[in-house]
């Protein structure tokens, strides 16, 4: 009888290591678990901050775009007065009267401008700068 109890004490020991074995092994995976919940959620965190930099990075080129608009629809708007300053430079000139200084500094000023396309090189510069913004995102979040 005696036997049986010290097997039976032994057992019992054996159960309770199996019990605290069992126990430290969920508290371990608690433990990884919580760890993978942590990177996650700091990897979120730190998707969102990137891509909230990235639109603040585009934001102003978009705005730069629209200004750089309104400035070329400006100067197409002073194109027709490169041909009126011409007929005018022209019909001095006929009278052989000296163009003033004032009328040929605005002549050159005209066609000067009458030559800049700022809307290509701004389409061309905001489309690198979204490639640049897409490539960043794409490498480190997708």
């Amino acid at each position: 009888m005696k036997d049986l109890l010290i097997a039976l004490n032994s057992l019992k020991d054996k159960k309770n290591k199996i019990e605290r074995l069992k126990k430290v092994s969920l508290k371990s995976k608690k433990v990884d678990l919580s760890l993978l919940d942590d990177f996650k959620s700091k990897y979120a965190e730190a998707e969102k901050t990137l891509e909230k930099s990235l639109n603040d990075v585009l934001r102003p080129l978009s705005l730069a775009k629209e200004a750089v608009f309104e400035l070329q629809a400006s100067i197409d708007d002073l194109s027709p007065l490169y041909n009126e300053s011409q007929e005018i430079k022209d019909s001095i000139t006929d009278f052989g009267i000296d163009v003033p200084s004032e009328l040929e500094r605005i002549c050159e000023a005209l066609e000067e401008l009458s030559y800049i396309d700022l809307r290509s090189d701004m389409e061309t510069a905001i489309e690198q700068a979204e490639d640049v913004a897409s490539d960043i995102y794409q490498k480190y979040f997708i």
